[in-house]
């Protein structure tokens, strides 16, 4: 994938997910299926996914890098700046 942070993201759904339905398949109580589903998908992409998870902070990092030295605004900073201009 050439977006690492929606490939993390992918996998940590797509573990979550297998962790779930294998606890359904077998029968435990849905919402401590759940509860344990996530905290083993978390465990394992935070010991297992360690570079695919900088890697994804990087690309978050040089994106609101790059917006901010070519001075794109979002529409929330807008409206600050207009509320803070009115102030002053």
């Amino acid at each position: 994938m050439k977006n690492p942070l929606v490939a993390y993201a992918l996998i940590r759904i797509g573990m979550f997910a297998a962790f779930l339905t294998v606890f359904l398949i077998v029968g435990f109580n849905p919402i401590y299926s759940t509860l344990v589903a996530a905290a083993l998908a978390f465990s394992i992409s935070l010991i297992f996914l360690s570079k695919m998870r900088d890697e994804a902070s990087k690309s978050v990092y040089n994106r609101i890098k790059r917006e901010s030295a070519e001075g794109i605004k979002d529409a929330d900073t807008e409206i600050e700046d207009s509320i803070l201009d009115k102030k002053n």
